[in-house]
Formats: C-alpha cells, sequence, structure tokens
C-alpha cells in the first residue's frame, strides 16, 4: 500500500512528516525516491530546525515560481543578517532545493551588494584595506579576473 506521507528523520534523529509532493522539492530526497518509489522513511543532512526553515519556504513557494522577497525579509547591512540569508541557502543546497539558492543568491546581490563600492563592501564586512594581503589580491585576481 503505497502512502503519499514519508518520514525524515534528520542529523539530530528527530522525525518529520510530511507529503511526499513537498519532499521530492528536494532533490536528494526526490533521487532517493526514484530509485526506491516504495520508501516510508528517509535519512535527511540537516537538522530539524534547518528542514523546517526550508519546508517553510517550499509551502510559501508552492503555487509560483516568483521570487518572493517577503520570505527573506526586509534587506539589513549588518552580519548577523546576512549570516542568516547564507545559511538558508546553504541548507537549501544540502537538499538540493535549487531555486531557494537561486532565489537566496539573487537576494543578496540585488537587496545587500548592488549599487555599492568596494569601499562600502568593505566596510560592511568590517574588513580594513590593509588586511587585504597582495597575495589574496592577486588570487582573486586571477580567479575573478572578470571583476577588475
Amino acid at each position: 500500500m503505497e502512502t503519499n506521507l514519508i518520514k525524515l528523520t534528520t542529523n539530530d534523529y528527530k522525525s518529520v512528516e510530511i507529503l511526499k509532493e513537498l519532499a521530492t522539492q528536494c532533490n536528494v530526497i526526490d533521487d532517493i525516491l526514484k530509485d526506491i518509489p516504495d520508501l516510508t522513511s528517509c535519512p535527511v543532512p540537516v537538522s530539524e530546525e534547518e528542514l523546517a526553515r526550508v519546508l517553510e519556504w517550499l509551502r510559501k513557494h508552492e503555487d509560483t515560481n516568483e521570487f518572493r522577497e517577503t520570505f527573506w525579509g526586509k534587506p539589513q547591512e549588518n552580519l548577523v543578517f546576512i549570516k542568516d540569508v547564507l545559511d538558508m541557502i546553504k541548507i537549501a543546497d544540502k537538499l538540493g532545493v535549487q531555486d531557494c539558492v537561486n532565489e537566496g543568491k539573487k537576494y543578496i546581490s540585488l537587496n545587500l551588494f548592488s549599487h555599492k563600492t568596494a569601499q562600502q563592501l568593505l566596510e560592511m564586512f568590517k574588513v580594513a584595506p590593509e588586511d587585504i594581503t597582495e597575495e589574496q589580491l592577486e588570487a582573486v585576481s586571477k580567479e575573478q579576473g572578470w571583476l577588475f
């Protein structure tokens, strides 16, 4: 008997039961279910709290593929806020929720980094220009030459 629910076990040993339809939006789970369609439980590489954040994002995007700035909140130029957004991108990446990863990257680039000078970015990240070595500048120049 096939059930439309799947029990996800997080890396902190918590169980969360969700609809398979929602779970398959995570590429990691979808790939496993393609190999074992009758699977009723599956481990996931994130904590219960992290899984809840991604599930919240998925539920808010069930009916649309539109970019939703409201999920991410009002842009703030502080490192704690930036870290929260980057953490969400990292969690979504672990689960293979590429739309969330892409939306998070878009949110950061549009709201936090666009229209900023190099000096403003250094100030935002609390980096003094003298803290950057010549070797670091050369490495960035080689890897990201299109920036210069």
